[in-house]
């Protein structure tokens, strides 16, 4: 477990070292309440891994594709999802087992099926400008 606290204005030095730390891992899977800096973090991490376009919030379409010629990410927007079998059926595997990274926002629908090792990220605000994120390495 590792713990980090991080502003808007070094949040790009804190995704290098967490990079580092999952040592390159594919699947993320980020906790938090509304507005503790999800989608945020996933905008940036997705520009770290070379992806010029907008990243935006997929909670309507579920699922959003970023991709450019050297890497395809998966963010995942489960809010909605009521149970694994609703998952299943929007095809999460084809999620979890076809991109070179996959961020998962809102996953807990999905934690009884998964049997893919992931790292989890919680998001928690430290202060009014700052915020927390907390990773463990989760082996199924």
């Amino acid at each position: 477990m590792q713990t980090w606290s991080y502003k808007l204005d070094n949040l790009h030095s804190t995704i290098i070292e967490i990079r580092k730390f999952c040592n390159n891992s594919k699947i993320f899977f980020l906790y938090g309440e509304v507005g503790s800096g999800k989608t945020t973090f996933a905008g940036e991490f997705c520009r770290q891994m070379g992806y010029e376009g907008e990243v935006s919030s997929p909670t309507f379409s579920l699922a959003n594709v970023y991709q450019n010629d050297s890497i395809k990410i998966f963010h995942l927007d489960l809010y909605r999802i009521k149970n694994p079998e609703e998952a299943i059926d929007m095809g999460i595997e084809e999620y979890l087992y076809e991109g070179d990274i996959c961020l998962v926002e809102w996953p807990q629908p999905i934690e009884s099926i998964i049997n893919l090792p992931y790292y989890k990220l919680e998001f928690r605000p430290d202060s009014q400008h700052s915020r927390q994120i907390t990773i463990n390495f989760i082996d199924t």
